[in-house]
Parts: structure tokens; C-alpha cells; sequence
């Protein structure tokens, strides 16, 4: 049997829900959270940061995000419509309820 790496490497793990949160809690070296409001954001790194208290054990946190950068503000938003034009409007309405669910605040806006 072979041996495992040394060191080991990091488990770097995002998910919101609500079985995610005690796996994260439970064997995750940093979880990472969306790029959401910053109160929602918040509110969820709590929640994982006393989850993992809880079990003895202490996380780091990051923030996922993704970047489009081109030579002009325009393009980069051009590449982002080409990005999400292949969406469904079924796809689109899932993930605006879903966000808002996760976020009341957002909802009520």
C-alpha cells in the first residue's frame, strides 16, 4: 500500500446547501462561498464557522468568483452575454429563486 502524500494536500470545498454546510464543517480546509451580498455572504460563513467550532475544528474561507476581463469595459460585457445567452429562461428563473431563497433581504427588493 502506498503511502499519502506528504504534506496532504488542502480540500477546498463551496456548497449552500443544507447538507453541504456540516460536510464542509465536518472535512473541509476552506470552504468557499459564491460571490453573493455581502450580508448573505456573511451570514453563511457563520453558520459553517460554528458548525466547525462545534466539531472542534477551525476553517478557512474564501470567495468564489469568476472574472471576464477584456480590453474595454464593453467587450467584457459582450463575452459575459455570450457567456449566459445559451440559458434557458427556465434556468434563469431557478437560479434568481434559488439565490433569493438564500437571501430574503434580496427577495423583498
Amino acid at each position: 500500500m502506498s503511502e499519502p502524500p506528504n504534506p496532504l494536500p488542502e480540500f477546498y470545498f463551496g456548497g449552500s446547501s443544507r447538507p453541504a454546510l456540516p460536510i464542509a464543517a465536518e472535512h473541509v480546509d476552506v470552504y468557499l462561498t459564491w460571490g453573493e451580498p455581502p450580508q448573505a455572504a456573511a451570514a453563511k460563513i457563520k453558520q459553517v464557522r460554528e458548525l466547525a467550532e462545534s466539531r472542534g475544528r477551525k476553517l478557512r474561507f474564501g470567495i468564489r468568483l469568476h472574472t471576464i476581463t477584456r480590453d474595454t469595459s464593453a467587450a467584457a460585457w459582450r463575452w459575459a452575454e455570450e457567456l449566459v445567452k445559451e440559458l434557458t429562461p427556465e434556468q434563469i428563473e431557478q437560479a434568481t429563486k434559488l439565490h433569493a431563497s438564500r437571501n430574503p433581504k434580496a427577495s423583498a427588493e
